[in-house]
């Protein structure tokens, strides 16, 4: 078999938008972390965010539900073609093991195999700040705390 990575600016494939269901045609640019997505809907709405699986065609070489990469922006006004940067999921320089499908799935897997969404970063104190030291306090000097007892005092 002949392995054309999607990166190849000889490429392009179909591709569907997971929230949406718009469909367009992602293509290589030749950059081993970027990829071009051209929707087929020239009001489709897409963002920062989205993610892309391939959307299969009966007969066609990639089945449905591939995962393909995130949208990192996206160019053009409504109405007018838009065109999205994708960042693909896999980094196509550091492949060393592929594989080759025979026959699609009966059926179509949807999202069922995108890799699962990041998690955001949890809220940290801002920067700059810092939290006081937690320290014990002891008791003003002349006064006994009830949790230890008094010193004694030795001599005549």
């Amino acid at each position: 078999s002949t392995v054309l990575l999607v990166v190849d600016a000889t490429s392009t494939v179909g591709g569907r938008v997971e929230s949406s269901l718009q469909i367009g045609f992602v293509s290589g640019l030749g950059k081993p972390n970027e990829l071009s997505f051209q929707l087929r809907d020239p009001f489709a709405k897409i963002k920062a965010g989205d993610r892309l699986v391939t959307f299969g065609v009966k007969g066609g070489v990639y089945p449905a539900g591939i995962p393909i990469g995130t949208v990192t922006s996206v160019k053009g006004t409504p109405g007018q073609t838009l065109y999205a940067s994708i960042d693909p999921f896999v980094e196509p320089t550091a492949l060393d093991l592929v594989g080759v499908v025979i026959t699609a799935s009966r059926i179509d897997p949807r999202d069922s195999v995108l890799p699962p969404r990041p998690t955001p970063p949890t809220p940290s104190a801002p920067s700059g700040t810092t939290s006081p030291p937690t320290t014990s306090q002891s008791p003003p000097s002349g006064s006994t705390s009830s949790s230890s007892p008094a010193p004694s005092k030795s001599g005549p």
